[in-house]
């Protein structure tokens, strides 16, 4: 028989979640494996230099790290049933949607976990047996305390503060009613079918707000579009005869959505570019950029927002700029003509000086 690929994983985890959703789609045989900790401590960490999640493993041995790496590799190898619409607009607007979910829902998703204590229950049943199978629970649960009280340290480098926090509310209640009301008309954002972008988005959503109970019920469950693309991006999905939009068109309901990642994502990174950029004057030529850079401050829901700025976002931006450059020439004036629409052209003339990633650090090259 031959070997199916692994995926190693919590249904819990941020990242995980969009993996997850994407295979499911994707229609690539896998097994899903709950990682422990011997995995995370020993195979995991001896490969990538630190501890992940989640983590492929090919039929023929090979680990494979990132989501956003693994999702372009299957779309390389694997061609039938696209998740990246051929379209320029589209394909761009898939990649940077992608990105805006990886990036931007990170503080609101450990927020509303961290925030209201009834979630840890669904945090420890999860974990406790995931981690650790073979102990008894006593020792599970102080094993997920431990991991737990890590996660939560996250939170004020994210500016996941108590002066904060009503913005970062106030900003994701927004997108929540957009999204809501996107889905009452698409079933997809990019239409109705599934894409890149959907997988982005149930990162922060599926594996978090939907996951936890608070949020399922204070956010989730009373907009019942979003939660019906839960449903549906969570599952196999049979209705592929379906598609994107005509003509290379995106969907009206997008609008308020666009314009906001024009003005707040667009600055957050410039802002990170720049902070990044100070960074690496004073390191060595070719050395890492630390994870977190302090400090930025960005605009959030009509306010100010400071947080820790993630390089790393630079190298996920970097790989839409590549995807809009390997475009020919009128593909890129339709795209920069979109992005003119909503005043976003930022998002392709940011000179990012070239990176390279090595598990979760990257450097300038």
């Amino acid at each position: 028989m031959a070997k199916k690929l692994i995926l190693y994983g919590w249904n819990l985890s941020y990242y995980t979640g969009k993996l997850l959703c994407y295979m499911t789609h994707k229609g690539v045989p896998f097994e899903f494996k709950k990682v422990n900790l011997f995995t995370l401590t020993g195979s995991i960490k001896k490969r990538f230099r630190t501890i992940v999640m989640p983590v492929v493993v090919t039929p023929t041995g090979e680990w494979l790290q990132d989501t956003s790496d693994i999702i372009d590799m299957f779309e390389t190898s694997h061609t039938d049933n696209s998740m990246v619409p051929d379209n320029p607009v589209q394909k761009f607007a898939a990649y940077l949607l992608e990105t805006w979910a990886d990036e931007n829902w990170i503080p609101v998703s450990l927020m509303a976990r961290w925030n209201h204590p009834e979630n840890y229950a669904a945090f420890q049943a999860e974990a406790g047996p995931a981690l650790l199978p073979w102990f008894p629970k006593f020792i599970q649960n102080k094993a997920v305390a431990k991991i737990a009280s890590g996660l939560k340290g996250y939170l004020p480098a994210l500016g996941v503060t108590p002066e904060q926090c009503p913005l970062l509310e106030r900003e994701t209640l927004a997108y929540l009613d957009a999204l809501d009301a996107h889905f009452a008309k698409h079933r997809y954002l990019l239409g109705d079918s599934p894409s890149l972008a959907d997988f982005g988005l149930a990162g922060p959503i599926v594996a978090h707000l939907a996951y936890d109970p608070w949020p399922t019920r204070e956010w989730i469950t009373p907009r019942k579009h979003l939660s019906a693309w839960v449903e549906r991006i969570s599952q196999k999905d049979n209705t592929h005869d379906l598609q994107w939009m005509q003509d290379d068109a995106l969907p009206e309901t997008l609008a308020p959505i666009m314009d906001a990642i024009s003005t707040d994502f667009l600055k957050t990174i410039a802002a990170t570019l720049d902070k990044t950029r100070d960074v690496a004057a004073h390191l060595a030529e070719g050395k890492m950029l630390p994870r977190s850079i302090s400090n930025i401050t960005i605009p959030k829901a009509g306010g100010n927002y400071t947080c820790n700025a993630s390089p790393f976002a630079l190298w996920k931006m970097q790989r839409i700029q590549n995807v809009y450059k390997a475009m020919p020439k009128k593909d890129q004036q339709a795209v920069r003509t979109w992005l003119a629409g909503f005043g976003a052209e930022g998002f392709i003339d940011l000179e990012i000086p070239e990176m390279e990633r090595s598990g979760l650090r990257v450097k300038f090259v």
